[in-house]
C-alpha cells in the first residue's frame, strides 16, 4: 500500500459501508488527530515509543464510541490498530483531513472559508455560501467564518482550490503590485532608449 495520507483515507473509506459509518469515523479521527496534537499527558503518550501500540490503538479507537456509548465500527478499530502496528500514527491529522475530504466529494460538499472585516449578516453569509458552492460545483458550501478587521472592509473566501478577494486591503495589494511592475516597466524602457541613442 502506498504510504501516503491519502492512500490510507482511501483505504479506510473503501472498508467502510454505510454513510453512518463513515461519519462516525471522520469525527473519530478527528478526535484522535486533536488528542495527538495536543500538548501534555496525551501528547506524550502517544509520541513516547515505550508504550505498546496496541495501547495507543486501544485509546485511539475509543475515541470513536458515540455519545450513546455505541462501538465504533469493527474497520475503524482494525484500522487503527494497523496504523499503530505500522507506527504511521504521525500521519494521523493528514489521514483525518484527507477522510474528511473524500467524505465532502462524496456528499456534494465544498468547505470554505469566509473572513471578513466585520461581522456579516446570517443572510449574506447564505447568500455567499450559495453562490460558492455554484461556482464550485458542489451541491452545498458548507461555509465557517471570521473576522479580521485588517482586511479594512469586503472579504476573503478560500475554498474548493479557489480564493476570491474583494477586501479593501487586498485591493491596495494588487494596486501596490500593479505600481511596482509598472515603475518597472517604465525603468526597462528608459534603459533601451538610453542604449539605443
Amino acid at each position: 500500500m502506498d504510504d501516503s495520507a491519502g492512500a490510507w483515507a482511501k483505504a479506510l473509506f473503501a472498508a467502510l459501508g454505510s454513510d453512518l459509518e463513515r461519519e462516525r469515523c471522520a469525527l473519530a479521527l478527528e478526535a484522535a488527530a486533536a488528542a495527538l496534537s495536543r500538548e501534555g499527558a496525551a501528547g506524550r503518550f502517544f509520541a513516547d515509543p515505550a508504550f505498546a501500540q496496541s495501547g495507543k490503538a486501544a485509546l485511539l479507537a475509543s475515541l470513536a464510541e458515540g455519545e450513546g456509548g455505541e462501538e465504533p465500527p469493527p474497520s475503524y478499530r482494525r484500522f487503527v490498530e494497523l496504523l499503530c502496528a505500522k507506527r504511521r500514527l504521525a500521519l494521523l491529522p493528514a489521514i483525518a483531513t484527507a477522510f474528511r475530504a473524500a467524505l465532502d466529494v462524496e456528499a456534494g460538499i465544498v468547505r470554505a472559508r469566509l473572513v471578513s472585516a466585520r461581522p456579516l449578516s446570517a443572510d449574506l453569509v447564505a447568500r455567499l455560501a450559495a453562490a460558492w458552492a455554484r461556482m464550485s460545483g458542489a451541491a452545498i458550501c458548507a461555509m465557517a467564518c471570521d473576522v479580521d478587521a485588517a482586511l479594512i472592509g469586503g472579504f476573503v473566501i478560500e475554498g474548493g482550490g479557489m480564493r476570491l478577494d474583494h477586501s479593501i486591503a487586498g485591493r491596495f495589494e494588487r494596486l501596490r503590485r500593479h505600481l511596482i511592475r509598472s515603475r518597472a516597466i517604465g525603468a526597462e524602457k528608459r534603459g533601451d532608449c538610453a542604449e539605443e541613442s
